[in-house]
């Protein structure tokens, strides 16, 4: 798993945290990204100082399949 980019909330309180797998034949379930995501939230709680740590939301970033597909299409003449 890549991390590509993370967007966070302008209230610092939500992070959507977008990602790439390089085989998506066998991606896990969401209940593994919420156990990481609790994970990595401990490990920024114990290393930052901060009021609030985000809840993190991990998605599938599919920017290169879509753009992939706009090229498909555009190339459909």
């Amino acid at each position: 798993m890549n991390i590509v980019d993370v967007k966070l909330s302008s209230d610092l309180l939500n992070a959507k945290v977008y990602f790439r797998v390089l085989d998506k034949s066998n991606l896990p379930n969401q209940k593994i990204y919420e156990k990481f995501a609790s994970m990595i939230r401990y490990e920024l709680a114990t290393s930052i100082d901060l009021k609030r740590i985000p809840k993190l939301t991990f998605m599938l970033d599919t920017s290169i399949e879509n753009a992939n597909h706009i090229e498909d299409l555009l190339n459909l003449k």
